[in-house]
């Protein structure tokens, strides 16, 4: 099967919205070539909507919505929280051992634990999350589209 051949099976995908199994070929290697093709394809789609994703960033302020469509187009730069391995070594210590499934429910220290944790031992949850874990912002700009009615 030539790549024009799966383009062409894509574009039906798009237009009728669902794939039609007689048109991809029963040939173990076509089908095997036409699945690294797609998977080539979701990479390339993938940086392309990075991209886009980028330049709608420069175009709307953090916190903007843009009305596109039956859409609400927002952009804004998410965050996560790494654990600063001295501060959790010397908070671990101020607490009880069964509090520590709280601090690592999946083997990372997450926020909820940590206010919950610090909460239950008298210590401002705050005051523990500014001192325990630091907010690492994401580098790539997310783009988020909803439907108006939302």
């Amino acid at each position: 099967m030539r790549q024009d051949d799966v383009f062409d099976l894509l574009k039906a995908q798009l237009a009728y919205g669902e794939a039609d199994p007689d048109e991809l070929p029963t040939d173990l290697d076509d089908l095997l070539h036409v699945r690294t093709l797609l998977i080539e394809l979701g990479q390339a789609l993938r940086a392309v909507r990075q991209v886009c994703d980028e330049k709608v960033g420069t175009l709307i302020e953090p916190g903007d919505k843009y009305e596109y469509g039956d859409s609400v187009v927002s952009f804004y730069r998410g965050y996560k929280w790494k654990p600063i391995p001295d501060a959790v070594a010397a908070f671990i210590e101020t607490v009880d051992v069964s509090d520590v499934l709280d601090l690592f429910p999946a083997s990372a220290m997450r926020k909820t634990g940590l206010e919950k944790v610090a909460t239950r031992h008298g210590f401002d949850p705050k005051v523990a999350v500014d001192s325990v874990l630091e907010k690492i912002w994401d580098t790539a700009p997310r783009v988020q589209v909803k439907p108006k009615e939302l």
